[in-house]
């Protein structure tokens, strides 16, 4: 993602990404994947907040460790 995003944000003008390249990147232009929701690193990180929800509360439900504040 990163070398999408920072040819637009080259300081000097005449370097910078103009908006005809940039609707050009492969980033903007890859095929719609819908079969998952989330990477793999953020479906590890989902179900251990489950597992640890779980753990933390008889399997009650609740909060858990790394639920954030409402």
């Amino acid at each position: 993602m990163s070398d999408f995003l920072v040819p637009m944000l080259e300081w000097y003008p005449h370097k910078r990404a103009t908006a005809q390249s940039m609707l050009n990147h492969k980033w903007l232009n890859m095929p719609a994947n819908y079969e998952y929701k989330y990477t793999e690193k953020e479906y590890e990180i989902m179900m251990l907040k489950k597992e640890m929800k779980m753990q933390g509360t008889g399997g009650k439900g609740g909060r858990g460790v790394f639920d954030e504040e409402p």
